[in-house]
């Protein structure tokens, strides 16, 4: 499958999980394409921390890897990871 039909996918399955959280729909097309540029192919929640940046719960990763992800609010780089087993 073409990587930009993968994340359209993505965008759409991850839009329940952001919609509840009140995020702009240009914030979570944002970070589904981030998350699926950097290998992440399915996540069970992605919400606001307390300090603003964007918390994804149990990320798996296309090498088999399960992570808990904090992405910077302006950029959605990931700012620290840990493992979510």
């Amino acid at each position: 499958m073409k990587p930009v039909l993968v994340a359209a996918l993505l965008a759409a399955l991850a839009a329940p999980a952001l919609a509840g959280r009140g995020a702009p729909a240009a914030d979570w097309a944002a970070i589904v394409s981030a998350l699926a540029a950097q290998g992440y192919v399915s996540w069970e929640e992605i919400e606001v921390d307390r300090e603003g940046n964007w918390n994804v719960d149990e990320a798996r990763h296309n090498d088999g890897g399960v992570w808990e992800l904090w992405l910077a609010p302006g950029d959605f780089a990931v700012i620290r990871r840990e493992r979510d087993d």
